[in-house]
């Protein structure tokens, strides 16, 4: 079904990534809060702003730790934020299917007004035929979202591919079918995070100032074409890989360690550049 032009992930992404299994593992109590703290403030603040939410990154960080609602902000912006609070208490833990992918729509779009001054289609999948500004992709059929969205799932159970590439490969596909009428960039997202942290890999997120180069890589992925997209999760993944050695203050031993080479200390120095 999907002809995969990603190359290999090499040797030491996988060190990383035991890397982070091992460190996770050995936080005490408040470093694992902190770094989880930061890690969902920056994923709220940037999936939001990504789809054009006005709240700055102090704002969300206010709402999130202090309760402080910003002022003259859209509804649906401060919204966006609570709903993502009550995602992370929900239970998540069945299969990714399509009753999975309508749930998170359902409490993402809650109290969201759309365009028309409505409520938001909460669950349900569009009726309407649509586009995506600047692709040349057409999206699924209204009556072929079903169809397209499990013959996606099916791949996903079968293929034998990196769980890092079949993560950003389905996170590609998932947004060409575009199944809801809005907030398919945020339910997409979030189920690739869910993807990555059930193979016990750091959730990553996306901030403003990397929108072109992610919306640039999934456009390459409507091609076929899908190294950029899982090159980008992949750095987006060391981005998150600072934050729990920061935490945790291994990042000063690594320097001394053979496994952290050049190429990986440019790596994570490029990323924290971003």
């Amino acid at each position: 079904m999907y002809t995969i032009a990603a190359r290999p992930i090499k040797p030491y992404v996988k060190d990383i990534i035991s890397l982070y299994a091992k460190t996770i593992r050995n936080l005490d109590p408040d470093q694992l809060k902190r770094y989880h703290k930061t890690i969902l403030r920056n994923y709220i603040y940037g999936t939001n702003a990504i789809d054009g939410s006005q709240l700055s990154e102090e704002e969300v960080n206010a709402l999130l730790t202090d309760e402080i609602v910003p002022k003259n902000r859209p509804n649906n912006d401060i919204w966006a934020v609570y709903n993502f609070i009550r995602l992370q208490k929900e239970d998540l833990s069945g299969p990714i299917d399509i009753s999975m992918i309508k749930k998170i729509h359902k409490i993402l779009t809650r109290n969201i007004i759309d365009r028309d001054g409505k409520s938001s289609k909460s669950g349900e999948f569009r009726t309407a035929a649509v586009t995506i500004s600047g692709s040349c992709h057409p999206v699924s059929r209204p009556d072929k979202i079903e169809r397209d969205l499990a013959e996606l799932l099916r791949w996903k159970e079968n293929a034998k591919v990196d769980p890092v590439e079949l993560a950003a490969i389905f996170h590609a596909r998932f947004e060409l079918i575009r199944p809801f009428l809005d907030f398919n960039g945020r339910v997409g997202r979030h189920i690739l995070n869910l993807m990555l942290i059930r193979e016990g890999l750091p959730a990553i997120y996306i901030l403003p100032n990397q929108r072109i180069i992610y919306l640039n890589a999934l456009q390459e992925a409507d091609f076929l074409n899908y190294r950029n997209i899982v090159e980008f999760v992949i750095k987006r993944m060391f981005n998150s890989m600072l934050h729990i050695l920061s935490v945790s203050s291994i990042l000063q031993i690594l320097q001394t360690m053979e496994i952290v080479n050049k190429e990986v200390e440019d790596l994570f120095e490029k990323a924290s550049l971003e």
